[in-house]
């Protein structure tokens, strides 16, 4: 469905073998990855997206978890600016429900209740109050943090994608999201 085109893999990995699979032969885009890859971070900024805005990608495969990016907005709002209209984007994230899932299965039952409210006062509280924001981002630096499958949707609903497709793969939540308008910068998510 993806067609020819370029695609630029944003923290490459695994990823790349298992999508070009799904590409037959004589569609198979070029992929950009040896310029366009940032092999030791972690994360990728919005600013190196500019870079590759030049180049107007159809498909930009970013292989950091949404949960690991500090400025989450601007970096989806970047990749949709980045893409050429109809193009293809893939985020990953993993969500509360699947980190509710693994500390049910970690844990005791006692402990895992005390666990997930701990949990969830610290990524989802902390985060949203004044006074504890700052301390939660000054220890965190906006890694780590938890969202809901909703909120991950509209963020990238609001970065003018559309959802293709979403499914939950080896614990972990990917969309896929198909540039359909410009993103929406100045309103409050």
């Amino acid at each position: 469905p993806f067609g020819k085109g370029k695609v630029i893999v944003l923290w490459a990995s695994e990823l790349v073998p298992y999508y070009e699979a799904g590409i037959p032969e004589a569609n198979r885009a070029q992929v950009l990855g040896a310029e366009c890859c940032n092999w030791t971070e972690l994360t990728v900024t919005p600013e190196e997206l500019e870079a590759y805005k030049e180049l107007n990608p159809d498909f930009i495969i970013n292989n950091c978890a949404l949960n690991n990016i500090r400025h989450l907005n601007t970096l989806l709002c970047k990749t949709s600016e980045a893409l050429v209209p109809g193009g293809y984007a893939l985020f990953h994230a993993r969500t509360t429900a699947l980190e509710k899932k693994i500390i049910k299965e970690t844990h005791w039952p006692v402990f895992a209740q005390i666990r997930m409210g701990l949990h969830y006062f610290w990524r989802r509280v902390c985060p949203k109050l004044p006074v504890l924001r700052k301390i939660y981002f000054a220890t965190t630096k906006g890694k780590n943090r938890s969202f809901h499958r909703i909120e991950i949707l509209g963020r990238i609903c609001r970065a003018g994608f559309s959802i293709v497709d979403e499914e939950f793969i080896h614990g972990e939540f990917f969309v896929i999201g198909k540039k359909v308008r410009e993103p929406l910068w100045d309103s409050p998510p």
